[in-house]
């Protein structure tokens, strides 16, 4: 039973992704995405309103400048006070629509995303200040990634009836850091940029994995090991997003 656990985690989700083309992320003729984010707050006042802008702050300044090191820095948590004043708009979704209200506490406490559209003049501004570059011009990755769950082995791709758990979670973190990704059609596809392969290790709880990433004329090799799939997707594109940024964590 242990063994299908990781494939589930996002099997609620995996539905709503197979909506998508195999494409994800932002392009170069829409960059607009890249500063804008999503937090999930409590309510829609004072205080979660401040928390969810500077959560959506930092993910934005990580998202733009490609440089996954500023997640959590100290720089980034002097200006968690002001996230609003760089914001252009922002707007609520309640998670629970279409759920009556059925408690005394009404809307205050039902969950809700917070968008947040931050003015991409401010947020350039702000990274300069940090010693940091827009990397708004960014290549689509093609991405090959092989799965062996213990019981069998497949390759991700846009539209297989394997992965779709993995396939979610995957596509999940590359928009949050603002990688456009292209999922083979099956095994023909072309020579990808990025090729992973995950193993799941019964005996040790967790997903063994072996990157390789070439672009450039460079090739850069890498091995991640981690207690959930997405966890290692957070690694795996966090890397490479530093790589083709031109910069590596230290």
């Amino acid at each position: 039973m242990r063994l299908f656990r990781p494939l589930c985690l996002r099997g609620l989700l995996a539905a709503l992704f197979l909506l998508c083309a195999s494409a994800t992320g932002p392009t170069s003729d829409n960059p607009a995405s890249l500063y804008q984010a999503v937090a999930i707050v409590t309510g829609t006042v004072e205080p979660e309103r401040s928390r969810g802008f500077a959560a959506a702050l930092e993910e934005v300044l990580v998202k733009v400048s490609g440089d996954i090191s500023l997640a959590g820095s100290s720089s980034l948590a002097e200006l968690a006070d002001k996230a609003g004043d760089f914001a252009s708009s922002y707007h609520y979704r309640d998670r629970m629509a279409g759920i009556p209200v059925h408690d005394e506490q009404g809307t205050r406490e039902r969950p809700h995303f917070l968008t947040v559209n931050f003015a991409p003049e401010k947020i350039d501004a702000v990274l300069r200040g940090l010693g940091r570059e827009p990397w708004t011009e960014r290549p689509v990755v093609w991405l090959r990634v092989e799965v062996d769950n213990g019981i069998s082995s497949f390759l991700l791709a846009h539209d297989a009836a394997f992965g779709q758990g993995q396939r979610a979670a995957l596509m999940e973190v590359a928009k949050r850091y603002g990688l456009p990704i292209r999922l083979p059609d099956g095994v023909s596809a072309a020579e990808p940029m990025l090729a992973g392969h995950l193993t799941w290790r019964p005996e040790t709880l967790d997903w063994s994995s072996r990157w390789r990433l070439a672009a450039e004329g460079k090739t850069r090799e890498w091995e991640i090991s981690a207690t959930s799939f997405d966890a290692v997707f957070r690694a795996a594109l966090g890397e490479t997003v530093s790589l083709l940024a031109g910069r590596k964590r230290k």
